[in-house]
């Protein structure tokens, strides 16, 4: 670290990346673990910004099939399109093909992919790696056909006939002597790797072995504890000698690494299921006795072994620390992927944990699925073991898997279980005198109350204030952020938008008090929402651009905010440049099971078609996602989609007109302009015929499932319709200026000149 901080200068805080080298054991808050994953992937891009400003780099990262998932979602976070800030310095990943094609495709980039080598290209890297000696052609021919032009492959097969003798002179040149008794018909790595291996004495095959058991880097520390007595450099130098492992360079004396990932592969396949088990727990067991006061520090090394080893009880511990490790860094995937490993152990043996244990797991697994918007996954694990949990576990513990599987419902639109589910809990909570549990239990029954229509706007707002004085009280501040959010979140669902607004201050205000940048992040992302709503869609795609970089990488939080992104370019003159992004986060959403973000980019996807003048395939997609939210049951949702849909129609119809083209508004005019084909020529003119009738009945459902107080920006835009659609020329004046009226109080000033406009249609 004193070396780094000498290369980069004084000026740039490198404290935060000690979490890197030393992250410790001590859990802390989800709050606090936001803010050190964000804090710590801007001094990680900061740095490496600084290290191209001081000596022009390129920054190599290998075999990046194999990395974590938090270094996994940094990168991708960096080679997105529209990073802020970009990526700072030259960037080369390798990779096998099943880990690559994604990375090219995340931003402009050049992608090299290695071609088997052809023939002559054969015989020059076999000549470069027998000290330019002339090959016979026969020679060249069977390496080429041995190895299928792979290079590995050819200095495989190279090496091994070293190793043997077996390479001659001739006046053709170098061929193999017919009397060595070579053996290529395998023809597979594994048989040539192991070729040279069985050459070696029976001593250093079994180093060999430990080494491969413990991967491609290994410890001579730890095969020495492993084969104790022993002084493990002789064999390691052999081993070295046949240029199948090397030092490490610049780490420690007794690190070592195999030359490549496939010699390791080699080996470890090689070993029969009695003596690889056998040898995953020798190293687990060894690893342990050289850790006795750090074992949480190398639970994931523990866990892996003990795992590999089939020995679930001694896995399993080092399984839950593993993955409770991986939630402090918001390596979601990591979590996920680890507690099935648990789950699967479970249901093999329900008693492989203990109920403690046990209760951990739920709680982290819910709570990282949770922050990844992978709802599907939290309810399947809340479906399993919630009623483990009530039966046997600590009361507190289910309380909050009962909260976080509730919000999973409502983001399911399972609305009667989740509001069930918060009752109970509620109920159970207060009963043993637990009102933090109780409160926390407030925010899935808002969140379903808020999208379901089931309480009066008055009932709702002093529900939610009631939460957030109890929330102030027993100073649960993360709950605080979220009652904020979810009271601008009314507001904005009936069109408040000055009133949610000032609680979307509010929020980001407090979580400024509480350095909290999860919580300034999920504020800013609420205002983008604002700027949508409030048709400033320039505004909205700045921002959003700007918030990006504030969401932890793979988060529900950065699925919003790319949602928004793309859903706010799709409203600007290019929406072709949001397809990417829409296309990704539609994916996404339908296998997570969040309905926000499925329906939210669907009815963008219907506009993007209709805004490019594929008018029959956009009416087909906006009529079906109408109808999947009416079904659904979010009645925010539900009526705002009909709401648009009658604004479509009248446009359609010529009865509404576009926004005007004058100075000081956005020109949103799709460029080049859009050429709708025969098919969707006739389905304007069919649309034509019924627009009035058909967005009459689009807005009365609308009427029927919104408490309107008579303001904000939905009334003025139900009003707009409403007014368009009266014959009475003085009527529909009145109304229109209303509407204005409505929108102006807001302070919407392009929807105010946007239902001007419809007068002064109507007065010319």
């Amino acid at each position: 670290m004193a070396g780094l901080q000498q290369v980069l200068g004084a000026g740039l805080d490198l404290a935060p990346l000690r979490a890197l080298i030393a992250p410790g054991n001590k859990e802390t808050d989800p709050a606090t673990a936001s803010n050190i994953a964000l804090t710590l992937r801007k001094t990680l891009k900061q740095a490496l910004t600084r290290l191209y400003q001081v000596r022009p780099s390129l920054l190599v990262i290998e075999d990046v099939q194999w990395i974590d998932g938090a270094t996994r979602s940094l990168l991708q976070e960096v080679m997105r399109p529209h990073a802020a800030p970009a990526m700072p310095c030259p960037l080369l990943l390798t990779s096998r093909p099943e880990g690559g094609p994604g990375w090219a495709l995340a931003k402009p980039a050049m992608t090299l992919r290695l071609h088997p080598l052809c023939l002559e290209e054969t015989q020059t890297l076999a000549a470069l790696r027998l000290h330019n000696a002339a090959l016979s052609p026969k020679l060249v021919r069977l390496l080429y056909e041995k190895s299928e032009g792979n290079p590995l492959f050819i200095e495989e097969i190279l090496r091994y006939l070293g190793s043997v003798d077996a390479l001659v002179d001739s006046p053709a040149g170098l061929i193999i002597r017919p009397e060595a008794g070579t053996d290529l018909a395998g023809g597979n790595l594994q048989h040539l790797v192991m070729a040279r291996v069985d050459t070696l004495p029976a001593a250093v095959r079994q180093t060999l072995r430990f080494a491969a058991v413990q991967g491609r880097r290994f410890s001579q520390t730890v095969s020495e504890a492993a084969e104790p007595g022993q002084d493990l450099s002789v064999h390691l130098a052999q081993a070295a000698d046949r240029g199948l492992i090397e030092p490490v360079t610049g780490a420690a004396k007794d690190q070592w690494r195999f030359r490549h990932a496939l010699q390791r592969d080699a080996i470890y396949g090689s070993l029969l299921k009695d003596s690889r088990l056998s040898m995953h727990q020798t190293i687990g067991t060894a690893l342990e006795a050289m850790n006795p006061t750090r074992r949480d520090d190398i639970c994931e090394t523990l866990a892996y072994h003990f795992d590999a080893a089939n020995l679930p009880r001694r896995a399993a511990p080092y399984l839950l620390q593993s993955a409770r490790k991986a939630l402090q860094v918001y390596d979601l995937d990591e979590v996920d992927r680890l507690s099935l490993l648990l789950r699967r152990m479970l249901r093999d043996d329900p008693t492989v944990i203990d109920q403690a244990r046990l209760d951990k797991m739920v709680v982290t697994w819910l709570e990282a699925m949770n922050f990844k918007g992978n709802f599907a996954r939290a309810i399947e694990v809340g479906a399993e073991f919630l009623p483990r949990l009530q039966a046997g576990g600590d009361e507190r513990s289910a309380e909050i898997a009962m909260s976080h599987y509730a919000i999973a419902l409502t983001h399911a639109r399972d609305y009667a279980q989740a509001i069930t589910l918060a009752q109970d809990g509620i109920a159970q909570a207060r009963k043993r005198g637990d009102e933090m549990s109780a409160t926390w239990l407030h925010l899935p029954l808002l969140r379903a109350y808020e999208e379901t229509n089931r309480l009066t706007q008055a009932e709702y707002v002093a529900l939610a204030a009631e939460t957030l004085r109890r929330a102030e009280a027993l100073g649960e501040t993360r709950l605080q952020m979220q009652i904020l959010y979810m009271q601008a979140a009314q507001y904005r669902s009936v069109g408040r938008v000055r009133l949610a607004r000032e609680r979307n201050a509010a929020l980001h205000d407090f979580s400024i008090a509480q350095n909290d940048k999860r919580g300034q992040g999920f504020a800013a992302w609420a205002q983008v929402m604002l700027h949508q709503i409030a048709e400033e869609t320039e505004t909205a795609v700045q921002l959003a651009e700007g918030t990006i970089p504030l969401m932890l990488p793979g988060t529900a939080d950065a699925h919003v905010i790319q949602s928004l992104w793309a859903a706010n370019v799709v409203l600007g003159p290019n929406p072709i440049a949001a397809r990417g992004t829409l296309d990704a986060m539609l994916a996404l959403s339908r296998d997570y099971l969040d309905y926000n973000i499925i329906h939210g980019n669907e009815l963008i996807d219907a506009i993007y078609h209709l805004r490019l003048g594929q008018i029959t395939q956009g009416w087909a997609r906006l009529c079906k996602v109408l109808d999947e939210t009416r079904k659904a049951g979010n009645i925010v949702y539900s009526r705002y989609f009909h709401l648009v849909r009658a604004e479509i129609l009248l446009t359609i119809g010529g009865v509404m007109q576009a926004l005007p083209s004058e100075a000081g508004l956005p020109d949103r005019r799709v460029q080049p302009a859009p050429k709708p084909g025969l098919r969707d020529l006739v389905t304007v003119i069919a649309l034509r015929l019924r627009a009035r009738r058909m967005a009459a009945a689009d807005l009365a459902y609308f009427r029927a499932n919104f408490q309107s107080d008579g303001g904000g920006v939905m009334e003025a835009r139900a009003l707009t319709c409403e007014s368009l659609l009266v014959r009475d020329k003085a009527k529909r004046a009145a109304g229109l200026r209303r509407a204005a009226a409505l929108a102006k109080d807001e302070g919407l000033t392009i929807l105010q000149r946007r239902i001007e406009a419809q007068l002064q249609d109507r007065s010319d």
